[in-house]
């Protein structure tokens, strides 16, 4: 059987960060199924094909819906161990990639003890690059921020040499995020707008990803006390289409937030308003919840 090919051509790449802090479960499915796609070998016989077919459909199944959330998620090296033993080759960079996804980011060892054995069993360059990516993640999370970029830095040379230009500036959007955590306003601003540059020129509709730039670029604004951008840009935000991205009502909460701050200390009616507003778009998206998980979550 022949199954699809990282080696292959250009795979959907480290894209949509839904909110700035890279928790975001839409761009991580993205993410995933990028890898899935990118290392999984390119063939097998029969007897490997039946196996392959819907075995974590199966495991998940046998194993309250989350198989890989019975490993022994403290232990990398025991859970490569298991993983080489029970799954079929093929979908075992799959389910080394949801491992990591799994692991707690409360163990900095734990964490980059699987990224190693990540690039040391399953070794490619897109593999190489995106542990990378994590690494400066994890740096920018401790507030290592000297070797985060350089972490950043080399994911994006090693994206750039692999083609992929668009995962390239994913590594210049993860050092904004740096940036901003260090008030550098003005460095974090200049590569958002050149990524907003780019995504223009690539999409000819108001994705997720030209979401998270307008909140972040709302942030910057604001952390960096130029209320009239952060204003006009929380108005672009709020007069933009976002029918085409996903759970939009939670972009207008965020952009009705934007507002209730701008408002907050100045024209307190104002805030008051924009802060019911939020109650509102939630209510209609989420009926069957209270209101204030809508603002919390």
């Amino acid at each position: 059987m022949k199954i699809l090919s990282p080696f292959e051509g250009r795979g959907m790449g480290y894209q949509y960060r839904v909110v700035p802090d890279m928790s975001s479960a839409l761009r991580r499915l993205k993410l995933l199924l990028w890898c899935i796609i990118a290392l999984t070998v390119s063939s097998c016989d029969d007897t490997e094909d039946n196996e392959v077919e819907g075995f974590f459909e199966r495991q998940n199944a046998a194993h309250e819906g989350d198989y890989i959330a019975t490993y022994p998620l403290s232990d990398p090296d025991s859970c490569i161990a298991r993983l080489k033993e029970e799954v079929p080759k093929a979908l075992q960079p799959w389910a080394c990639l949801s491992l990591w996804y799994h692991l707690p980011r409360d163990s900095p060892e734990v964490n980059f003890r699987l990224l190693e054995l990540y690039e040391e069993n399953y070794p490619h360059d897109t593999v190489f690059a995106f542990c990378q990516m994590m690494r400066a993640e994890f740096y920018i999370d401790l507030a290592e921020f000297d070797l985060a970029e350089k972490y950043t830095e080399d994911a994006y040379r090693r994206y750039m040499e692999l083609g992929r230009t668009l995962d390239a500036e994913d590594a210049r959007y993860l050092q904004a995020r740096s940036y901003i955590y260090q008030n550098k306003f003005a460095e974090a601003l200049e590569i958002y707008f050149d990524l907003l540059e780019i995504l223009d020129k690539a999409s000819n509709h108001f994705s997720d990803r030209h979401a998270n730039l307008y909140s972040d670029i709302c942030v910057a604004y604001e952390r960096s006390r130029n209320r009239a951008q952060y204003l006009e840009w929380a108005q672009k935000s709020w007069k933009a289409d976002v029918s085409k991205i996903h759970e939009p009502w939670r972009f207008r909460i965020k952009t009705a937030n934007h507002f209730n701050g701008y408002y907050l200390k100045t024209q307190p009616d104002s805030s008051i308003y924009w802060a019911k507003e939020m109650q509102k778009i939630f209510r209609e998206a989420n009926p069957e919840k209270p209101a204030y998980q809508g603002i919390t979550n």
